[in-house]
C-alpha cells in the first residue's frame, strides 16, 4: 500500500473547488434506550459552494428524502408536524473552518423568510395548543442568530461531519483532544477525551482512515446530564461524585484526492444513561466518479437533518422539538 503524503507540520488538507464538489449521502442513526432501538435514515447532500473569507468556506445541505423511522414515515402527530416544521431549513448554507468545523448558519434571514408562508401552510393542518406552542416557539429560534446556530450545534449529523479533521497530526500521526458530542437532550455536548490518529497508509481500497477513540472526561456526573444541567451540580453537594462514564469510537474514510468523506461509522455507549448508545453511519451513494473536475493538483497547499441532536427518546422526529426548545417547549 502506498504512502499517505501530508504537507508541511504533517497537516491533511481538504482539496476542494467550487463548484463541482457534490456528494449524496444516506445516512442511519441508531438509538438504543433500554431493550428499545430507533433506526432512522434519510439522504442528504452537500455542496461546497465558495470560500467566503480568509479561513472560512461555505457548504450547503439539502433534504432529498424524508426520515423513516423503523423503515416507516413519520406516522404519529408530532413527528409529523416536526417534519414539516423543518422544511423551512432547507437549503441550508452554513460556515465551516478551514478544519473543516461547522461554525454558524449563513442564510439566517432566508430560512426566517420562508417561515410565514409555511407557518400559514402548516396551520391550516395542525390545530390545537400543542401545535400552536410549537409555532410560536419556532419564531424564537428562527429569528435569534444565536438560537439558530444552537440548534444546528446540537445536531449529530453537523458534528460529526462538519468536525476537524484537517489539521496536523504531528510527526506520530496522531494526537490527543477533548471533543464534544450532543447525545443528551437539553445540555450541552457532552465532552470526550479522544486518540485522533490517521493511518499513515493508504488502505486496501487506497483510501485515507482516520480512527477516534475516545472516553468521556466530562466532570458532569449522568444525574447531571439527564438533569439538562451546563455544569456540575452534584459536584457541589457532593465532591466523590465521579463524572458520567462513556466511551466514543469513529473511523473516518476520505477520498485520497479531495480528502472529502465517503464513509462514516461513530458510536458512543453511555452506560448508565437513558440513552445507552448512539451510532451513526453514513456513506455516499452518488456515482463514485461522477464529478472529475472537483480535485486540485496534490501538491497544493434533503433530509430532515435537524433531528439528529441530543434525542428525548419520546420516539422519532419530535425529539427534535425538544432539541430546539428545550424545558420552553414542555
Amino acid at each position: 500500500m502506498d504512502k499517505l503524503l501530508l504537507s508541511n507540520h504533517f497537516k491533511l488538507n481538504l482539496k476542494l473547488v467550487p463548484p463541482y464538489f457534490s456528494r449524496t449521502y444516506g445516512v442511519t442513526i441508531d438509538i438504543s434506550i433500554g431493550n428499545e432501538i430507533t433506526g432512522l435514515k434519510y439522504e442528504v447532500k452537500v455542496t461546497y459552494i465558495k470560500t467566503i473569507a480568509e479561513n472560512i468556506r461555505l457548504f450547503r445541505l439539502d433534504r432529498l428524502t424524508p426520515v423513516y423511522i423503523n423503515e416507516t414515515l413519520p406516522d404519529t402527530t408530532a413527528d409529523q408536524l416536526a417534519a414539516a416544521v423543518g422544511e423551512v431549513f432547507y437549503p441550508l448554507f452554513i460556515e465551516v473552518n478551514f478544519e473543516g468545523k461547522y461554525l454558524a448558519v449563513h442564510n439566517q434571514n432566508e430560512i426566517a423568510g420562508r417561515w410565514p408562508a409555511l407557518k400559514e401552510k402548516i396551520s391550516a393542518y395542525f390545530t390545537g395548543e400543542e401545535a400552536t406552542q410549537y409555532l410560536n416557539l419556532m419564531v424564537e429560534v428562527l429569528y435569534d442568530e444565536n438560537s439558530l446556530n444552537e440548534v444546528f450545534r446540537k445536531d449529530l449529523f453537523i458534528t460529526s461531519y462538519f468536525t476537524s479533521l484537517y489539521k496536523s497530526y504531528t510527526s506520530s500521526f496522531e494526537l490527543n483532544e477533548n471533543m464534544y458530542f450532543p447525545i443528551v437532550t437539553n445540555t450541552a455536548p457532552v465532552s470526550f477525551g479522544t486518540k485522533q490518529s490517521l493511518d499513515e497508509q493508504f488502505n486496501s481500497y487506497g483510501a485515507i482512515e482516520i480512527h477516534h477513540q475516545g472516553t468521556v472526561n466530562d466532570e458532569r456526573t449522568a444525574e447531571d446530564l439527564e438533569s439538562g444541567v451546563e455544569f456540575p451540580l452534584s459536584r457541589f453537594e457532593n465532591p466523590d461524585l465521579s463524572g458520567a462514564e462513556g466511551v466514543y469510537n469513529a473511523k473516518y474514510v476520505l477520498n485520497p484526492n479531495t480528502r472529502s468523506l465517503e464513509l462514516l461509522v461513530a458510536s458512543w455507549h453511555m452506560p448508565g444513561m437513558r440513552i445507552q448508545s448512539t451510532e451513526i453511519r453514513m456513506f455516499r451513494i452518488d456515482e463514485e466518479h461522477e464529478h472529475e473536475k472537483e480535485t486540485l493538483p496534490l501538491h497544493s497547499g434533503n433530509n430532515l437533518v435537524y433531528i439528529d441532536g441530543g434525542h428525548s427518546g419520546k420516539g422519532g422526529i419530535s425529539g427534535f422539538l425538544e432539541s430546539i426548545f428545550g424545558k420552553k417547549g414542555r
